[in-house]
Formats: C-alpha cells, structure tokens, sequence
C-alpha cells in the first residue's frame, strides 16, 4: 500500500482528496463528495480537510518528523492556495453574460433545493431568520463591489 501523501496530479487545492484516493485506491471525487457531505455536518468537512492539508506530507518531500511536515505545509500553504487560485481562473476562463446567468441559475436552484429540504424537515440546523439577513447583506456586497470596480 503506498504511503500518505498529498497528490500532486489529483489536486483542486491542496491535494488531500487525491492523496486520499490514492491511498484507499478510491476516485479521489468520492472522496471530495464526502468531504462537501461532511461540510453540511457543522461544518466538520472544512476543519478535517484544512487538517489533512497541514498534517499531510507534500506528494514528492523528502521523509520528514511529523512536526518538520506540518511546518514545511504552513510555508507553502500560501503559494497552494494561490497555486490552486490561479488553475480555476484558467479553467473557468472569461466570464461571461452567459456563464454569469448560469452560474445565478445554479445558485438559485441550490437555494431553493436546501429551503425545499429544510421545509421538509431534513435540514434541522438553519436559522433562517439569519440566513436570508446574511443572503441580502452578500448581495449587497458583491453589487457594490461590481459597481466599484474599475472597468477594463
């Protein structure tokens, strides 16, 4: 069985679902499924994540204490995070009128999926008083975001 690491050509961000996947022999998008699955269980998914991603050795560093690995993975978990920032603004590619109206259909459509399940009683967590404040105030935000930014 191979060892624990990180994966460098299964990464979206840090490369622990690829590691995982490869380690288990799972498809490393099992594992990022179970990783959003958990997020909607308070949240659990993010702080597991965010921990595999500093305890986790890099995919090709040289064996290492586990205390030398976690600060090796707090150096570069900047130049990650800008890494994997830079590889979805190139996969995502410009955007367009027609991309924005999608990606509004596709919110939209999760809204309603989650207020759906919550009426039926399957999403007993949501305070939806403070949820739709928290939806308007980042509306608000991101129009007058838009309409500070300079144009091109």
């Amino acid at each position: 069985m191979p060892r624990l690491r990180k994966s460098e050509r299964e990464r979206v961000l840090f490369g622990v679902s690829g590691g995982l996947g490869d380690y288990f022999e799972l498809d490393p998008v099992f594992v990022r499924v179970g990783f959003i699955a958990l997020c909607f269980a308070g949240g659990i998914g993010v702080v597991l994540y965010l921990a595999l991603a500093i305890v986790m050795p890099r995919a090709g560093a040289p064996e290492r204490t586990p205390a030398e690995t976690v600060k090796d993975n707090v150096e570069h978990i900047a130049d990650e995070t800008a890494d994997a920032g830079r590889r979805l603004g190139a996969a995502m590619g410009p955007v367009t009128t027609e991309r924005r109206r999608s990606g509004l259909g596709i919110l939209l459509i999760a809204v309603g999926a989650i207020i759906l399940l919550a009426n039926l009683g399957l999403f007993f967590w949501g305070r939806w008083d403070i949820f739709w404040a928290a939806l308007l105030i980042g509306a608000g935000i991101i129009m007058v975001k838009r309409r500070t930014r300079p144009s091109a």
